[in-house]
């Protein structure tokens, strides 16, 4: 993981909290116990982690059956049963998630447990039933559908896509002279080849009042070498006077695009004024999720299984 500062970036924004209110006025915040799971095409529902006023655990832990990996639920009896929602990340309309039975599936070349549902069929055709169709959510939060704004259509947006191309450049001329990174590109050809912005996701926080507005964005650019690709994605925050880095990776690959992980942003809720997003990691042999809160940059990474 890479995390740069640069000179002309203004301080780290934080997002006020709202009305201010604080835990000790509200000793039963709306999130006292937030479950956050991810439902699968094909319906099965995979609980991943709990927040429990400002900690985080996560649900599930890795073990082996014979050689074969599995992800196995910590406490599968302190799951709820009931008062699920269903956010799909292609609309954004929610729905009651009706709980089932506890079941064993596949992950990738592993097990996992989850359970099933009653969740519909995706909107959206999955390229495969194993993939997420959205969210679940229990507990008193609201779920946001994310701005998609690759085609740049507002000023901030173009503003943050300038700052996503500088920043790709430089993360690009920093990886290539690392000790055991792969052979470097000349930089005559650094210099001409585009960066490709291929996603920039958007959750605003704030209505632009008394607190103003904190933009946060996901991004994935990268440049085509033939068969070499230098990439980089991560988080962003912004607002009207300043634009900082959150968290980024970047790498060099001979193996093409097939070589990284490629995020898709399931969902995003709003537990006070803060944005916790859900993402979808899909690599060549094997998938993870990200759950972030880019406000603090605090994250948890939980492996979806391999091969």
């Amino acid at each position: 993981m890479t995390l740069l500062r640069w000179p002309f970036i203004a301080v780290m924004i934080a997002a006020s909290p709202g009305g201010g209110e604080s835990s000790a006025q509200a000793p039963h915040p709306v999130y006292s116990r937030l479950n956050i799971g991810v439902v699968r095409g094909d319906g099965i529902l995979l609980p991943l982690a709990s927040k429990e006023n400002e900690t985080w655990t996560i649900l599930r832990s890795r073990s082996s059956v014979g050689d074969r990996s599995l992800y196995k639920l910590l406490d599968a009896q302190s799951v709820p049963r009931e008062g699920w929602t269903y956010v799909p990340w292609d609309s954004g309309v929610s729905r009651p998630l009706t709980i089932l039975d506890t079941v064993t599936t596949d992950a990738h070349c592993g097990l996992q447990e989850g359970f099933a549902t009653n969740a519909p069929p995706p909107g959206s055709k999955l390229d495969s039933p194993h993939l997420m169709s959205g969210i679940a959510i229990h507990g008193d939060v609201s779920a946001l559908r994310i701005e998609d704004m690759v085609h740049q259509p507002d000023a901030m947006s173009r503003r943050v896509a300038r700052f996503v191309v500088q920043l790709t450049h430089a993360l690009e001329a920093e990886t290539s002279v690392r000790p055991k990174s792969p052979p470097a590109i000349p930089p005559n050809e650094r210099e001409r080849v585009p960066v490709q912005i291929t996603t920039l996701a958007r959750d605003r926080v704030g209505d632009g009042g008394a607190h103003g507005y904190v933009d946060y964005y996901y991004f994935e650019a990268h440049k085509r070498y033939r068969a070499v690709e230098s990439y980089a994605n991560g988080w962003l925050a912004s607002s009207p006077s300043s634009l900082s880095i959150v968290r980024t990776t970047a790498g060099i690959d001979r193996g093409g695009e097939s070589a990284r992980q490629r995020g898709r942003v399931l969902g995003v809720m709003r537990i006070r004024r803060s944005s916790v997003w859900v993402m979808e990691m899909r690599g060549y042999e094997g998938d993870g999720y990200v759950i972030i809160e880019p406000r603090t940059g605090q994250a948890l990474n939980l492996d979806g299984g391999g091969c």
